[in-house]
């Protein structure tokens, strides 16, 4: 429900700044594949050095 109303907002606030629907929903599509990117990156185990330290 949370991500519906960002998504909503960021849709009228781009809108309202003059963008067309089809560039605001892109970039909204955009911003997405971007934050599933950086949340499968952070979600690995971090890489551990030799000897145990991080």
């Amino acid at each position: 429900m949370v991500v519906f109303v960002v998504v909503a907002v960021v849709v009228v606030a781009l809108m309202k700044s003059g963008q067309s629907m089809l560039d605001a929903f892109g970039l909204v599509a955009v911003a997405a594949g971007a934050a599933a990117q950086i949340s499968a990156v952070l979600s690995q185990p971090a890489a551990t050095l030799p000897g145990g330290a991080a």
